[in-house]
Formats: structure tokens, C-alpha cells, sequence
């Protein structure tokens, strides 16, 4: 029997996931429309296949949360094969999205960027690994399933050592690279502050949040995911009560929080790079224009009340050239 608990998780985590499918299959829409009007670069396939690939392990979440809520959840067999589908878009979609935010970070954070791109590279590599691990896992489990090296219902001792150890490297990984992810959108609103007062833009305190606002979600679950993990994976034990409500939070947020962040990256990061890029060629341009305009008055030349030049007179030292003409 389902408890309230266990029932108000997986409503929140189908409903949280249900608008995930719905905004990034909206996004990927959109992202096709707009380059199928213009031209296609790395950078907005890879936007591409990140929506699309997180949108699959929503739907595969959605899968999972209705078929545990099912009257008969035992008659539909979920297999390894099914949590590998989920496994995989949702770290290649957090590897593609790495990838966005490594570019876009690297443009507008020119006095941070090698080390941001440093970090993220990591990050990079970590989800690597953590999708190699997971693959192992799966296939694993999805061979044991078919040939048992055990007789049935009898605990396998080396499975149960491939889990643990999957289980150590995704939530290393996952931690890592969420944490990564909440530390960049604080350095890229540092940065959005920074052009913003060097621009000489004047903000209130509703102009500041603004500015910062459209973070808050992607920053809260991260937040919630970063608290749940650490609950459930290094304070708390199996046997706790709550444990597996909390452990079921943690793995909803971690595959909740990078919908967001693609949604908040792809809304907002990309319109403020830009706006980033154009106030400093803006700021260029001007700089640009009023060194020409001092070079054209270096030299002025001194008329004598009839109109012939008779010097010209070097503003800075003030010295006297006798005109050739």
C-alpha cells in the first residue's frame, strides 16, 4: 500500500517532470524553427540535443512514477534496460549542456576563463566517467537477468558490489557537477552586475533582482538536490524511516535540475551573453573613436591675422615648428 508520503513524492516528481517534457520539447521546437532560418552551428546542436535528451528522461521519470502509483505496479516489469534509457539522456544531457555553458562562460568571463573552462572540462570528464560506470552497471544487471550466475531470489554478491560502486560514483559526480553548475551562475550574475555597472546602468533594488531573478529556480534545486543527497548518501542509513522517500527526492531533483538550468541557460544566460558582448564592443568602439579624435587634433597649426600659417604647435610639449611651406 502506497503511503501519503510516498504518494505526495511521485505526484510532485510526475507533475515537476510532466513540465519539463512540455518546456523543452517546446524549446527544441523553437531552437529548430529559428535555425532553419538562418544557419546551424555546434553550439545550438548541441542546445538541441541537450532538450531532447533531457526530455526523454522526463518522460522516462513520468514512466517510472506512474507505474509505481498503478493499482498493480508488480504486473508491469520495469528492467535495468529502462533505467538505462534514463541513466544515459540525462548525463548526455548534462554533457552537452556542459558544453553550452563552457562556451557561453568563456565569452563573457574573459578574466576567469581558462580557469571556468578548466573546471567545466572537469565536469565534462566526471559525466564521462559516471555514464561509462552506469553503462557497465545496466548491462550488467541487464546480462544477469537473462543468464543467472545465481539461483533465483538469492543475493548476488558481486552485483551488489557493481551497484555500490556506481552508486559511490554518480553521487560523486552528480554533487560535483552541481555544484560546478551553481558556482557558474553565481560567477555569470557577478559578471551581469559588473558589465551593468560599468556600462554606468543605474539599478534600484527591483532593477538588481531583475537581473538575478531569472537564477532562483535552478539555484533552489540545486540547493534541494545538494541537501537531499548528502541526507540520504552520507548521514542517514537505509533503515532510517524516511530514507527512501528522501533518496527518491534526491534522485528526482537530480534529474529535475538540469531541466531547469538548460531552461534558464537558454531563456536568459544566452540574451545576457549577448548583451554582454555588445555593451564591450560598444565600449570599444567609443574608445576607439575618441583616440581618432585626439590623434586628428595633434597637430594645429597657428594662422597669423592674414590666414597664413605660420606654426604648428605640438599641444602636449608645446614646442614651436616652423611651417616648411
Amino acid at each position: 500500500m502506497v503511503t501519503p508520503a510516498v504518494l505526495t513524492t511521485r505526484v510532485i516528481g510526475i507533475t515537476l517532470h510532466s513540465f519539463a517534457v512540455v518546456t523543452l520539447v517546446l524549446w527544441a521546437g523553437k531552437i529548430v524553427v529559428q535555425r532553419s532560418k538562418t544557419k546551424w552551428t555546434l553550439f545550438w546542436a548541441m542546445a538541441l540535443v541537450t532538450c531532447l535528451s533531457l526530455a526523454i528522461t522526463a518522460l522516462v521519470e513520468v514512466s517510472y512514477g506512474s507505474i509505481t502509483l498503478s493499482p498493480n505496479p508488480s504486473q508491469i516489469q520495469w528492467t535495468p534496460m529502462n533505467t538505462f534509457v534514463g541513466d544515459f539522456f540525462c548525463r548526455m544531457g548534462m554533457l552537452t549542456m556542459t558544453g553550452c555553458r563552457l562556451y557561453r562562460l568563456g565569452l563573457s568571463a574573459k578574466a576567469h576563463s581558462q580557469r571556468a573552462i578548466a573546471v567545466q572540462v572537469l565536469a565534462a570528464t566526471a559525466l564521462l566517467v559516471s555514464l561509462a560506470v552506469t553503462t557497465w552497471l545496466r548491462f550488467n544487471e541487464y546480462a544477469r537477468d537473462l543468464w543467472p550466475v545465481v539461483p533465483a531470489g538469492t543475493p548476488d554478491p558481486e552485483l551488489q558490489s557493481m551497484r555500490n560502486a556506481e552508486s559511490a560514483v554518480t553521487f560523486v559526480v552528480f554533487f560535483l557537477v552541481q555544484l560546478i553548475s551553481l558556482l557558474g551562475d553565481v560567477l555569470f550574475n557577478m559578471i551581469i552586475l559588473k558589465n551593468a555597472a560599468a556600462a554606468g546602468r543605474q539599478y534600484g533594488k527591483l532593477g538588481w533582482a531583475s537581473e538575478v531573478a531569472p537564477y532562483i529556480p535552478a539555484a533552489v534545486t540545486n540547493v534541494a538536490y545538494l541537501l537531499a543527497v548528502t541526507w540520504a548518501r552520507v548521514i542517514a542509513t537505509s533503515d532510517v524511516p524516511t530514507w527512501k522517500i528522501i533518496n527518491y527526492l534526491a534522485i528526482m531533483f537530480s534529474r529535475f535540475a538540469p531541466s531547469v538550468e538548460t531552461f534558464t541557460f537558454l531563456q536568459y544566460t544566452v540574451r545576457q551573453t549577448s548583451e554582454i558582448l555588445r555593451s564591450r564592443r560598444t565600449s570599444k568602439q567609443s574608445s576607439s573613436s575618441r583616440d581618432r579624435s585626439r590623434g586628428s587634433s595633434f597637430l594645429k597649426p597657428i594662422t597669423s591675422e592674414k590666414g597664413k600659417s605660420l606654426t604648428s604647435v605640438h599641444p602636449a610639449s608645446r614646442l614651436v615648428v616652423p611651417d616648411q611651406s
